[in-house]
């Protein structure tokens, strides 16, 4: 078996909200995670983008909206 790429600590913290909510949207991470602390839209997407990139989440479609 192939192991997967580690997750830096910026994107741990973002895989584990995402566990945590389940599916969610870009948008519902973000208002969930600025419950604690700043962060850009934009840099949480990014991040998801590379933990999906290295395996540990899927997104899909639905509408114009990346789940």
């Amino acid at each position: 078996m192939v192991e997967k790429p580690a997750l830096s600590k910026s994107e741990m913290e973002i895989a584990r909200l995402l566990w945590e909510i389940g599916p969610a949207t870009v948008r519902e991470i973000h208002a969930e995670l600025c419950k604690n602390r700043q962060a850009d839209f934009a840099t949480i997407q990014t991040f998801l983008r590379r933990i999906e990139s290295k395996g540990y989440a899927t997104s899909k479609l639905e509408g114009r909206t990346r789940i």
